[in-house]
């Protein structure tokens, strides 16, 4: 068994790690429900930061921690701010408590909603350098429609989904975005791209968004922080801007 690839059992078991951030120890699936056999999103990778909302039993796999829990399955999973789940046997908090409250009727009162702190500008001087979360273009754009517009994005998919017609895409038009494919940016625009092995070469394509004649994004050559690349019109799709 590979640390980090989790397999599902019937035998119900658990093990909790508790605090509101936790580490993660081993690659992971990032998962739009407490099971496998949700959609997965993408990965959680080694040493990334996740903050954990809310807990849910779900499905018993295996994992990084499963040499601590007797036969080592667990079916504690966490939801992170990103909107997915993660397996808690994957996961390192320093406790075996569960302090995060359950998801649904039962969760623990949610945070205020975000509060718009600036525009475009004012979010770039903020963010540039920084690592935001797991270091993923989706959740430098979540962070932007958090702080710039006070939107909570949730789990709306990958960065292809935010293209006209995805899952992003129909949350975005439904906030009063609007999409066109075309290239005459201005700066606060959100730029989406579909895969292309000359630029956005990982099947969940990228997103950006645009400032000072270049893109602002994350997860950009390797580079895990936020900062400005040039606009690359390989696999571009088209760019959403704030209406109405």
């Amino acid at each position: 068994m590979a640390a980090g690839l989790i397999w599902p059992v019937l035998a119900p078991t658990g093990m909790a790690h508790a605090d509101p951030v936790a580490t993660v120890k081993a690659r992971t699936q990032r998962m739009s429900d407490a099971n496998l056999g949700s959609h997965q999103e993408g990965w959680y990778n080694v040493g990334d930061k996740v903050t954990l909302v809310c807990s849910k039993r779900g499905q018993n796999v295996k994992g990084f921690f499963s040499f601590n829990i007797p036969g080592g399955w667990d079916n504690l999973w966490y939801q992170t701010s990103d909107g997915h789940f993660v397996a808690d046997v994957d996961i390192e908090t320093g406790t075996l408590n569960d302090v995060t409250g359950i998801c649904g009727d039962n969760r623990q009162p949610a945070p205020a909603a975000a509060q718009p702190t600036g525009g475009i500008s004012t979010f770039v001087a903020n963010t540039t350098g920084q690592q935001i979360g797991d270091g993923q273009c989706v959740t430098l754009i979540k962070r932007y429609l958090s702080d710039v517009y006070g939107i909570a994005a949730g789990s709306w998919g990958n960065a292809i989904d935010y293209r006209s017609g995805g899952r992003g895409g129909n949350e975005l038009q439904a906030r009063g975005f609007t999409w066109s494919n075309d290239r005459d940016f201005n700066d606060g625009d959100i730029l989406v791209w579909q895969q292309d092995s000359r630029f956005a070469y990982l099947p969940q394509g990228h997103i950006a968004t645009w400032y000072n004649g270049k893109i602002y994004d994350q997860n950009y050559a390797g580079r895990l922080t936020a900062g400005s690349d040039p606009f690359s019109g390989y696999g571009y799709l088209g760019r959403w801007r704030k209406t109405s």
